[in-house]
Order: C-alpha cells, then structure tokens, then sequence
C-alpha cells in the first residue's frame, strides 16, 4: 500500500502530490496497524516527507474476537497476514456509517457456508 502510493507521488508532477496526497487514504486493518515490529504510521510519514505532502492512514474497527469461525479468529491472534483487501473494505463499510461488528458478523455467516 505504501509503496503504491510512494511510486504514485513519485511519477506525479511536483505541484498535483498535494492534491493526490488529500485524495488517498491507505486504508489497513488493525491487526497491521497493531502488529509489532511494524510502523506503517511511521513508514508514510517519512514518505510524505520525501514528497512534501501529509498522508492519510485509517486502520479499520473490524475485528473477529466474537466470531464462530477459528479461521477468522485466528486474525485476532496473528495467524493471518492478509493483503486481500480487507482494511479497505472494511474502511468503507465505516466511511458508509455501518457498524463494523455487522460486517464481522456477516463475513461469519459467509464462513459458515464454506465447504470444509
């Protein structure tokens, strides 16, 4: 995600980084933003740095401690590294004035469903 954005300003013109800077959010889930070792806030703020522009991080509320599903509990203890999406789906369905437990709630459903 960083590094799209970092190339993004890169081959942007130097007068239109601030506009796409304000245009772009990089969008994780909670598990990256918390995951130890890792400072994904740190890491863009040395990119906007380079390219004079602030960076937008939002980390998504969606979390699975509730869920039935081992799979999507094991997110909660680190077992899952996604890169699927998820922070930006996630970041959405809250930017859309949800509740993220729904959205816990019905990827649970949809993981019940799943062939074992």
């Amino acid at each position: 995600m960083a590094a799209v954005l970092a190339l993004a300003l890169a081959l942007t013109p130097p007068e239109q980084r601030p506009l796409l800077a304000s245009h772009a959010i990089v969008a994780t889930t909670a598990w990256l933003a918390e995951e130890a070792g890792s400072d994904l806030a740190r890491l863009l703020q040395r990119i906007g740095d380079r390219f004079g522009v602030e960076l937008q991080l939002k980390a998504a509320a969606l979390r699975f401690h509730h869920c039935r599903s081992q799979q999507l509990r094991d997110y909660e203890r680190g077992y899952v590294k996604e890169g699927v999406g998820a922070g930006g789906v996630g970041v959405l369905w809250e930017l859309a004035g949800r509740d993220p437990a729904e959205l816990a709630l019905a990827c649970d459903d949809d993981c019940a469903r799943l062939p074992t």
